[in-house]
């Protein structure tokens, strides 16, 4: 093998360890994150509402003071596009 041949393995050898060295920071990452609950799970999760078939909820927020917020699916018909679940 002459230096030309070994001068072109070159770039093809550095991003073989490079793409390596991503892999095993991706598997460490991953296996770190596995089982962990996520950031502010404390518990068994509650059901606070149920909503009829007719009208499924649409995205879901819940705001800083703790008002669940959520839009309704236009595709159903929904009187509403965006409204605040309360406890009656």
């Amino acid at each position: 093998m002459n230096n030309r041949q070994a001068l072109s393995r070159m770039p093809r050898l550095s991003n073989f360890i490079v793409y390596l060295f991503s892999l095993a920071t991706l598997v460490i990452f991953l296996s770190l994150a596995i089982d962990r609950p996520v950031i502010g799970q404390t518990g068994e999760l509650e059901v606070v509402a149920e909503f009829s078939p007719e009208h499924p909820p649409g995205n879901i927020a819940i705001t800083p003071q703790g008002r669940l917020i959520m839009s309704q699916h236009q595709f159903y018909g929904a009187p509403l596009r965006v409204v605040e679940v309360e406890s009656d």
